[in-house]
C-alpha cells in the first residue's frame, strides 16, 4: 500500500487519535485516552489495530462513502461512547455487532447508530 502509516511501535495515545484518509498499521496501540474516529474518505484504505483495546472518550466512524467493516475494532473492551453514523455502505447490523462484540456493559456512556445502510 502506497498511503500507508506505520505505527507499528505505537503502544500508547493519551489524547485523541484519527485516521484520515491513510491506511494505517498500528498493531501494537492498546489504548486511546480520548476520541478515536475514523475518517478514510472515499479511499477504501484498510486500518489495522490488532490490540487496541480501550478508548477513554467517543469511537466514532462518520460520514463514509466505502468502508463496510468495523470488525478490527471488536476487540475493543471499554470505550466512553460509540457513534457510527451517516456511512453509506456499512450496514446499521454490522455496526450493531460492534456493540455486541465490545458489551453494553464496557460502554460508559452513549450508542448512537443512525443513518447507516441498510442490512445484507
Amino acid at each position: 500500500m502506497s498511503d500507508r502509516v506505520s505505527l507499528a511501535s505505537l503502544q500508547r495515545v493519551s489524547g485523541g487519535f484519527s485516521v484520515q484518509s491513510a491506511a494505517i498499521y498500528a498493531p501494537q496501540l492498546e489504548e486511546v485516552g480520548r476520541n478515536f474516529w475514523v475518517t478514510l474518505g472515499q479511499h477504501g484504505s484498510h486500518v489495522t489495530l490488532d490490540s487496541l483495546t480501550t478508548v477513554g472518550g467517543v469511537v466514532g466512524v462518520g460520514d463514509e462513502a466505502t468502508i463496510t467493516d468495523v470488525t478490527a475494532l471488536h476487540d475493543l473492551e471499554g470505550v466512553w461512547n460509540i457513534t457510527i453514523t451517516d456511512n453509506a455502505a456499512l450496514p446499521t447490523n454490522t455496526a450493531e455487532s460492534l456493540v455486541d462484540a465490545i458489551g453494553e456493559e464496557n460502554i460508559g456512556g452513549t450508542v448512537t447508530i443512525e443513518g447507516n445502510a441498510e442490512g445484507p
